[in-house]
This record gives C-alpha cells, structure tokens and sequence, in this order.
C-alpha cells in the first residue's frame, strides 16, 4: 500500500470515538512508520453525519463534509479509513472507494463478515489494498498471521474468546454466581457493554468474528 509520493492522503469516512481518535493522531503529526517511513501522512477529508453535534475534536475549516464523494473521489487521497460501523451505507463507499482506486482500510466486522470475498476480490481486481486487521482481535493481532504466517498450515478448528462483553458477564456469573442481568449491568457501568447490547449477548459480533476467522482459516466464505 506504499504510494511513490512523499505524502500520503487519508480520507476518514466516520467521526465517532474510533474515527476522533485516528484524526487526533494523525493531525498531532505521528507520522511516517512502516510501509509509509519518510512520508508525510496527512488527513484530507472527514465524512460525518450529523454537523451540528458537538465533538470533542476540532478540525480545520473545510475538511467536515457531509457528501461521501468529497472523501472517496478526492484525488488527493490515497487510502480511506471506514469507522462508521454497520452494513450500510459503509459497504457501499468501501465499494466505491476501490472502485475508485482507493485502498481502504476498516474495522467493521458486519461488513467484512458478509461482503469479505467480494471485496477482497474487487480490490484484488482494482489494484488496490483492502485491510480488516482491526475488525477481529487487532490487538493480538490475528489477521496478519492468518494471511500471511500460517498459510502453510492446516487449520483444523479455531477457539476463542472472540467477544470481551460476553467472556465478563460470563465469568461473573460463573465465578461470583450473579445472575444475568447483574452482571450485564456491571458490564455496562464499566463501559464493557454498550446501552444497546444485543449484539453482544445475542452472538451477533461473535458470528461476524467467526465467520472473518472461518473465511481465512478454511477459504470458504
């Protein structure tokens, strides 16, 4: 994903904790490591829903827009940065984007999940990159190594605690017997669970993990 110029745009599309917290970085001047040594990286364009919320970052007049095309068909941006979460409309401008010529990097495991061959394929076909490490586990890391370390492996299961939400609540009750709903609002007050936390509890993010997992570890979608 290296470019020949010694800048590389970014195109942020999302503004939300993840998304305020990748601005901040690169606008505070952390630049320059890995594949992008000796470059200057820079944010363009950020792509936000809502302009009157109020946000804890402030950016430079003229980088906020609400049109996707100000972000995905900017030329002076190389690589998009999806954090808007959900299925749609985040499927169809990482589409547009590598379409486009974009490499795109995401965390949105709904989207991978569901759409991750197509994609990978699309990008494969565009020349282009398209990166998920933070949509399963980017912390260990488990993406790279199954792309890159283990191919010449035979995987034969995969076993995980796959969901931090569900692997609290669960040691709660089994540990310190609290029922259900106790420890769901434990996992709550501490910010481990969200107001809404349906797809946790309900194995809807576990099924989207596993299935990115499943996609690499046994090339089936």
């Amino acid at each position: 994903m290296a470019t020949e110029n010694s800048e590389v745009g970014i195109g942020l599309l999302g503004l939300g904790v993840v998304g305020s917290r990748l601005a901040k970085f690169v606008l505070d001047g952390n630049s320059g490591s890995g594949a992008f040594r000796n470059k200057s990286i820079n944010l363009k364009s950020v792509l936000i829903r809502d302009p009157t919320k109020d946000r804890s970052l402030s950016l430079p007049t003229g980088m906020i827009t609400t049109n996707p095309d100000d972000v995905i068909l900017n030329p002076d941006i190389s690589i998009i940065v999806e954090v808007i979460g959900g299925e749609y409309p985040a499927y169809d401008y990482i589409r547009k984007a590598i379409i486009e010529g974009k490499h795109v990097v995401t965390a949105n495991k709904e989207v991978i999940a569901k759409h991750g061959p197509e994609l990978s394929a699309l990008a494969t076909n565009n020349g282009v990159g398209l990166r998920f490490e933070a949509s399963v586990g980017g912390g260990i890391p488990i993406i790279s190594p199954m792309v890159n370390d283990l191919q010449a492996n035979k995987i034969d299961s995969i076993r995980a605690i796959i969901n931090g939400t569900t692997n609290f609540i669960m040691s709660k009750m089994s540990t310190e017997n609290l029922d259900f709903s106790t420890a769901l609002a434990q996992a709550q007050h501490l910010g481990l669970a969200e107001p809404d936390p349906t797809s946790d509890v309900e194995g809807i993010d576990a099924v989207y993990k596993l299935a990115i997992l499943a996609s690499l570890a046994f090339n089936a979608h």
